[in-house]
């Protein structure tokens, strides 16, 4: 079981201010929405220590100012004395005189509350802190615990599969057709795509036959300290969804398959005597099974101590590696590490937008919309649901994409519904014609309804954010909705064969254009195209939900992409010049 950072009350999309974020604008890869009576100060949460800890050192502030309340308190209770005893010096002398002066009453009751007040405010920071430290202590020796039982798994699996591929007696054509095919896929998967990135280090890869299994391992029980296992902590997200994310559900299948398979294996009295191998499930890579982002945020934005100079001891020069990466900047992190340099020989199937392959970038599934073809409703309720009277919506934030993209898009969109003729004719005009008077226009939306949005929309804009991809991308696909992606310098959508420019192909399931590529696009294309042509492309894409955008279908696609086997969609590319193409 996976730890889970404690979920709060999930935030709305307050519609009163746009720039708010809802989705994909946090510098991590994922999108965080924002209050303005709630998120003023954004604090990375680390785990229930940390915000106990904050929670004491508030009541620490509290009492230091209510200590000093009382230190005047106590300074105004010293001149009341200094008044007293001037007026008992009045009084002996009024006596003498036969004059009665009453005696001025000193009020001690608010002096004494208030102190009581901060050492009870002091007394519970202190308890709190000794509460908050032994938790700490507590999930530290389970964390420990956790990692020891890891290791003892990987050392007891390795030692029982050696003993088995020492008495198994494969045979030789066994051995040659493995051999032979992880050489093709080292050749046609893994060098064909790291090439397209450094030319020059990739004809030098090889993969290590000899000892997979054993530098698997030794890998493993090396990142043991931030591996996915019990006591790991997933971190919390948008909309405070606490996981699982892409790494995960890539780590929870994939290392898991390797192992049962040796499991099984092992239990197995058939007389089975081959030797289970990694090359059969990992072709031609040495898969690294690490959390990345999960580890990142939830230490600051930044690797955990020791990680990044473990991993790079542990890494062979001249070996294929595979990961997936989250992280809008990819493995580099804070500038902590190198894809290019030294992290050349890893192949990074990434979500955020920077590394090789483009996957998707998935939170909490989403069910399906209706499309109007469903056999329970009514002619009049199908009718209901076939309508778009929208042509184009946004329904996210206009802030955080670089050069200004979403509000660049959403400027020229508003002119484009706002204006009927002027010097830019060609495109004004076309908006009053018969053909868009149906198409509906653009519509944005910043709220807690965007999903009605999305239902009443012909198309869906979907503009990348702070990395190169967006959360909204899959949330349109998994509603069965059409979108239309908008890129800055590179395009990173998953399954790039099926999303098409300007142009349509049989087989689309979306756009991609840039900003300067929009008003064509919307005019040349969208805008013109009949309502049953938007309905049989979202037919496509409800057909594709399964295998393509939900994360038992995607770590299918993951499968065949690294194996080399037909039916996938995956495509690799070279690794982008810039982590966000942000000027850095």
């Amino acid at each position: 079981m996976i730890r889970r950072l404690p979920q709060t009350q999930r935030l709305g999309r307050p519609q009163s201010d746009p720039l708010l974020a809802r989705e994909d604008d946090e510098h991590y890869g994922i999108h965080t929405p924002l209050s303005p009576a709630v998120d003023v100060l954004q604090l990375p949460i680390n785990s229930k220590h940390h915000r106990r800890s904050n929670a004491s050192k508030g009541m620490l502030i509290l009492g230091t100012i209510l200590l000093s309340t009382a230190g005047m308190m106590q300074t105004i209770s010293m001149a009341n004395r200094i008044t007293m005893a001037k007026t008992a010096t009045r009084t002996q002398q009024a006596a003498a005189a036969r004059v009665v002066i009453p005696p001025i009453a000193v009020p001690t009751n608010g002096i004494d509350n208030v102190e009581a007040r901060t050492q009870s405010i002091l007394e519970a920071a202190l308890q709190a802190d000794d509460e908050s430290n032994n938790n700490s202590i507590q999930l530290e020796r389970e964390r420990q615990q956790a990692i020891e039982a890891y290791r003892s798994r990987i050392r007891q699996l390795s030692l029982l599969r050696k003993q088995t591929c020492q008495t198994a007696a494969v045979p030789s054509d066994t051995n040659d057709t493995r051999t032979k095919t992880v050489e093709h896929l080292l050749e046609t998967v893994a060098k064909a795509c790291l090439s397209q990135t450094n030319a020059t280090t990739a004809p030098s890869l090889q993969y290590p036959e000899a000892d997979a299994e054993d530098h698997f391992d030794e890998i493993r029980l090396a990142m043991s300290p931030w591996a996915q296992h019990e006591a790991h902590i997933l971190h919390l997200g948008p909309n405070n969804y606490p996981g699982p994310w892409i790494e995960n559900h890539w780590i929870s299948h994939f290392e898991s398959l390797f192992d049962h398979a040796v499991e099984e294996h092992l239990n197995d009295n058939d007389g089975d005597t081959t030797c289970v191998k990694l090359s059969d499930y990992f072709g031609p890579f040495i898969p690294l099974f690490i959390p990345w982002v999960d580890g990142w945020v939830n230490h600051g934005y930044k690797y955990p101590d020791g990680l990044v100079d473990t991993l790079l001891s542990v890494l062979r020069p001249n070996v294929p590696y595979l990961t997936i990466s989250q992280n809008d900047d990819g493995l580099e992190g804070n500038n902590e590490l190198s894809m290019l340099l030294q992290l050349h020989n890893v192949l990074v199937l990434s979500a955020g937008g920077y590394g090789h392959v483009p996957i998707p970038l998935l939170m909490q599934p989403l069910d399906p919309l209706s499309s109007g073809d469903d056999n329970s409703l009514s002619s009049s309720e199908q009718e209901q649901q076939m309508q778009r009277p929208i042509g184009l919506s946004y329904v996210g934030s206009l802030a955080n994409a670089p050069h200004e993209l979403r509000q660049k898009m959403h400027l020229q969109l508003s002119i484009w519904n706002a204006t009927k003729a002027g010097p830019d004719s060609s495109f004004a005009n076309a908006v009053t014609s018969d053909v868009s008077a149906s198409f509906g226009g653009y519509h944005y939306y910043y709220g807690d309804q965007w999903t009605t949005m999305v239902q009443q929309s012909k198309f869906n804009l979907v503009p990348r954010g702070y990395g190169r991809t967006s959360y909204h991308l899959m949330e349109v696909l998994q509603m069965g909705r059409i979108p239309i992606y908008l890129y800055s310098d590179v395009p990173w959508v998953p399954y790039a064969k099926l999303f098409a420019g300007s142009t349509t192909t049989n087989d689309t399931i979306g756009y991609t254009t840039t900003v300067s590529g929009l008003r064509s696009l919307v005019q040349d294309t969208l805008q013109h195209m009949p309502l049953q042509d938007i309905l049989e492309q979202e037919q496509r894409i409800a057909a594709l939900r399964e295998s393509h955008f939900m994360p038992a279908g995607i770590m299918k696609q993951i499968q065949s992409f690294v194996l080399g086997q037909p039916g996938g969609d995956l495509q690799c590319r070279p690794l982008p010049p810039s982590r966000r193409d942000n000027d850095e």
